[in-house]
């Protein structure tokens, strides 16, 4: 089982991983946003200085100025300016230049639509179509650019790569961090409350045996000094007494070391359906005698698992032996179901005895807790233990005065799945 303080890590880890990677996210997209709006605005500046640059050539229709207009802005911007064409009003190509190969051919149709700057995306570059407007004299023609997108990603390239740095230096940071934490804080505290835990168990263990113990004892105590004060022997009531009182003792120190003792298990394939069979025929005589109904019901084929067929045997007679002082000796009914689900095999016990109150049903798997007047409060201890070391579960649903149902869940062996 993993500890507390490896999930804490792993939890941490995750975290310090998960919100490094959405800053990186957060950075990166912020940037990219804030470098294509420059790069947006630097077009846009661009293609108003040369509008405005270009006007009196372009009026007096002088082609060598405006080649010349292009060709300063061309050498001024080289990172940025891919192409540029100067349009008449008819929307004739009048001056054109480029830096590796020309643009796509505008259709004339498309200028006659433009009265404000326009932009266009492509894959490697993006175009500006701007009207050139003279005061007095309106749009007198058209300028069309190419602004390039290499400086651009390469900027971005450059902030992403700082990114990648920084984000991987805080996340290695942060786990260097967690694991000091960890280490150094939170294993040692865990250690101390599990400590306490185990010490506070074995008081309330030692407390329970003490206290399961001392009332046998005092009843034979109390009968033996009786038998001294007065000078004469005990009775055979007397001595039944205190038989019963040691029998009861010894149960209590047998059921102690059941529920102490660490079993080593033989596993081998066990029939279920089997097994139930021969738990319920040892008992059916005195459940019957009680004039309990008593009914099971199995599948078929019969359902394997793996496991220790003693241990299981003691679970079901445990749970058979509950029902049946649930019942109380007044008639009643108990049913044994044995079904598969998926995987699994699923044991059903239920009565129709007494019930569990709801404020006990917590606390029914704690050792030394019981209803019972001569309980030992171990028997469902035991049982809850033997489930879970066959790698199962266990769960008791009651209500007060309508019955019980005990349910256990096992994994099914490979045969019957």
């Amino acid at each position: 089982m993993r500890s507390l303080s490896f999930k804490l890590s792993l939890a941490i880890i995750t975290i310090i991983l998960f919100t490094s990677f959405t800053v990186g996210i957060v950075i990166f997209q912020g940037q990219k946003t804030f470098l294509e709006k420059e790069l947006h605005k630097k077009g846009l500046y661009l293609s108003k200085l040369l509008s405005e640059q270009l006007i009196e050539p372009l009026l007096y229709e002088e082609k060598f100025t405006l080649y010349k207009t292009l060709e300063t802005s061309f050498n001024a911007e080289p990172d940025y300016i891919l192409f540029a064409e100067v349009f008449s009003l008819q929307g004739d190509p009048m001056v054109a230049l480029f830096k590796e190969k020309p643009p796509q051919n505008l259709q004339p149709d498309i200028l006659k639509n433009i009265n404000t700057v326009s932009f266009k995306e492509f894959a490697d570059h993006y175009e500006i179509l701007s009207p050139i407007i003279a005061k007095n004299y309106g749009i007198i023609g058209y300028l069309r650019l190419g602004i390039s997108y290499k400086t651009w990603k390469e900027t971005l390239q450059e902030v992403h790569s700082k990114a990648f740095f920084t984000v991987f230096f805080i996340t290695l940071l942060g786990i260097l961090i967690a694991l000091f934490i960890t280490r150094k804080i939170i294993q040692p505290a865990q250690e101390r409350m599990l400590r306490a835990e185990k010490l506070s168990a074995l008081g309330q263990f030692a407390s329970g045996l003490a206290h399961e113990i001392k009332n046998p004892l005092t009843s034979v105590k109390m009968l033996l000094q009786e038998s001294i004060e007065s000078q004469s022997p005990l009775e055979k009531r007397d001595l039944e007494i205190i038989e019963k009182e040691l029998n009861r003792i010894d149960k209590i120190v047998k059921d102690f070391l059941s529920f102490a003792r660490v079993n080593k298990r033989e596993l081998k394939l066990v029939n279920l359906s089997e097994l139930i069979g021969n738990v319920v025929e040892l008992c059916r005589g005195e459940i019957e005698k009680a004039g309990i109904d008593l009914e099971i019901h199995s599948p078929l084929p019969p359902l394997e698992i793996y496991g220790d067929e003693d241990g299981l045997k003691q679970v079901i007679i445990n749970l058979l032996l509950n029902s049946f002082q649930a019942i109380n000796g007044k008639g009643g009914k108990i049913e044994i179901k044995l079904q598969k689900i998926g995987k699994q095999a699923k044991i059903n016990i239920v009565d129709t005895g007494l019930g569990i109150p709801k404020r006990f049903l917590p606390h029914i798997f704690d050792p030394f807790f019981t209803t019972k007047k001569e309980g030992t409060g171990l028997g469902l201890s035991i049982v809850s233990r033997i489930v879970k070391e066959h790698r199962g579960k266990i769960e008791v649903f009651s209500e007060e005065g309508k019955g019980t149902n005990v349910e256990i869940i096992l994994p099914l062996s490979g045969k019957s799945l």
